[in-house]
């Protein structure tokens, strides 16, 4: 298998799920409840080391009992966390609400304290000596993302770089696209990209806010727009073409969503 780095947050998860959403001043019991490492560069790492990839992760971890935690679920994945740091303070917290009717999933986030930085603390020798051949950003830690991807890319300048959009508002996200080889994005910061950089509403219906989005990060190659319960949106420029032209999009499952980009890792 590859060789993987994940730069990102991690978190701890308490999950419940309920035979529907609780309606307000109710009480209700759970039909289920977990509590487990979570994030998005977390969730990535185990995952990734779960299907037999050698994953280094980037991380600010905690030395409360939550960061403990985490730390020992993803120890316990075999995830190499010698690039990770840690300090003192409390392990950010995401309460899961999971409507087991609608098929929904509404989160409660409570921000680690204090809030990391690790734009000064990275050391982008190890993190391009790792060797990696895919690099995971999850959107955070943008200025210490850009470090790593910087490095990663001065060794392999072809390797793939995947980036998690989900949010229009995220601080130096627009660096990060720069150096992304694979978007996977939200209906909303597709959207709002789209209308901020051309000044239009545009459908999402055809590939055309892709294409407006990729007009101005000429690296990306391959652009996946989340649906909900519809699946999604994939697009990936074609050689040798130029506009609405260089990309064929498709409407896709997410489990092909999630294949295209684990044949990448491989």
């Amino acid at each position: 298998m590859g060789r993987v780095l994940v730069v990102g947050v991690s978190c701890i998860d308490y999950v419940a799920a309920f035979a529907s959403y609780p309606a307000a001043d109710s009480k209700n019991r759970a039909t289920s409840t977990t509590i487990a490492a979570g994030g998005n560069a977390c969730n990535a790492a185990a995952g990734a080391a779960r299907m037999g990839n050698k994953v280094a992760l980037v991380t600010q971890l905690y030395n409360d009992p939550h960061g403990a935690a985490v730390r020992g679920e993803l120890l316990s994945d075999r995830v190499d966390l010698s690039m990770s740091f840690q300090r003192e303070g409390t392990t950010a917290m995401s309460y899961i609400v999971l409507d087991e009717r609608e098929k929904t999933r509404t989160i409660f986030h409570s921000p680690a304290a204090p809030e990391a930085d690790l734009a000064d603390r990275i050391d982008a020798d190890a993190a391009g000596n790792f060797g990696a051949q895919y690099l995971l950003l999850d959107g955070r830690h943008a200025a210490a993302a850009a470090t790593v991807a910087r490095a990663c890319l001065a060794r392999s300048p072809d390797m793939h770089v995947s980036l998690d959009c989900e949010r229009h508002d995220r601080e130096g996200l627009s660096s990060l696209l720069d150096v992304a080889s694979i978007a996977v994005c939200t209906t909303e910061f597709v959207l709002y990209r789209a209308a901020a950089l051309h000044g239009m509403e545009v459908p999402l219906g055809s590939a055309l806010p892709v294409v407006l989005l990729a007009a101005n990060h000429p690296r990306l190659q391959t652009i996946i727009v989340t649906l909900g319960s519809q699946g999604g949106l994939l697009c990936q420029r074609t050689p040798d073409a130029s506009g609405l032209a260089a990309w064929a999009g498709d409407m896709v499952w997410a489990s092909q969503c999630l294949d295209h980009v684990t044949n990448k890792v491989k």
